[in-house]
């Protein structure tokens, strides 16, 4: 017997039995085909199917899903942010900000009959060093100054209204103004007391406790002043820049006007004249001052109007 390279089925040991022949090779499964029929007999499982091939009773493998991406999840509504309410953000009320007015008068009373006493006893230095006495020309000097800083006293910048409520500043200058010059009207009536010699006799300021005429004519002319200083005010803080613009050359001539206006009216005789001219004059500043802080207020407030709508659709 010889021994060739051929292949050819294992000899059995010795002692085991002999192996049964093979009659077909193992199959081959062509791919994209089901699984393939065994066509040998006896042969193991193992034998049949390699290891890339599927037993009849094994289901064909599932294919893998392409992953999904997750829907990213919508976004909650977010509360409104809460900002602490600062000083500024506090607003007073309509009768707070009216004895805020008030108040402020009742000072200014009291510092403008001292100034005045410190004038008429010791003397007020000017500029070039000289001393000024109290008179009745500077007394009217003095109501005329009076008139244009009242409306500045009440301006604060620790309000984001600056001093001017953004709701019910007609109604609140309407008011307060007048009272302003009532609570000075009555201060002036001292004012001829600490003149003493010095207030020229017959003059509205030496006349100022004495008769009607020369204290109706001094609480106009205050009153004018206020209103129309108080109107330019409202325009240069309220309207920022282009009011302040506008307004620099209005007040620069209610200065000159009200500064000489006071002097002359306090420094001559008490007429009806006075009295009939500083009437009207301070009838039309309240007209002129209502209507602007009626418009200032609906201007500052139609853009909270046009937020609150968007906000409700």
């Amino acid at each position: 017997m010889s021994w060739t390279n051929e292949p050819g089925p294992p000899r059995p040991s010795a002692g085991m039995p002999p192996l049964p022949p093979i009659d077909d090779p193992l199959p081959v499964r062509p791919q994209g085909h089901g699984p393939v029929q065994p066509h040998g007999h006896g042969t193991a499982p193992s034998q049949q199917y390699g290891p890339a091939q599927l037993r009849p009773d094994q289901p064909p493998p599932a294919q893998p899903r392409p992953a999904e991406p997750s829907p990213e999840p919508s976004p909650e509504p977010s509360a409104p942010e809460h900002r602490p309410s600062g000083p500024a953000d506090r607003v007073p009320s309509w009768g707070a900000d009216l004895r805020r007015v008030a108040a402020y008068a009742a000072t200014g009373v009291v510092i403008w009959t001292v100034i005045l006493a410190v004038g008429r006893f010791s003397g007020l230095r000017a500029n070039n060093g000289d001393l000024v006495y109290a008179d009745s020309l500077l007394a009217g000097i003095l109501v005329g100054v009076i008139g244009l800083m009242t409306p500045f006293l009440l301006v604060s910048t620790s309000r984001h209204d600056t001093g001017f409520r953004d709701r019910g500043l007609a109604s609140l200058m309407l008011v307060g103004v007048p009272l302003t010059t009532a609570l000075y009207t009555l201060g002036m009536l001292l004012w001829p007391v600490i003149l003493g010699p010095r207030g020229a006799p017959g003059t509205v300021a030496a006349e100022l406790n004495g008769d009607g005429r020369a204290l109706l004519a001094a609480a106009m002319f205050l009153l004018a002043s206020m209103t129309w200083c108080t109107a330019t005010v409202l325009i240069m803080i309220k309207s920022v820049p282009m009011g302040a613009l506008i307004a620099i050359l209005p007040l620069l001539g209610e200065v000159f006007l009200f500064g000489i206006g006071g002097g002359t009216l306090f420094d001559g005789p008490a007429s009806d004249a006075p009295v009939m001219l500083w009437t009207i004059a301070a009838g039309a500043g309240l007209v002129v001052m209502g209507i602007v802080a009626a418009l200032l207020n609906r201007h500052e407030q139609r853009p909270r109007r046009a937020s609150r709508a968007e906000r409700r659709s």
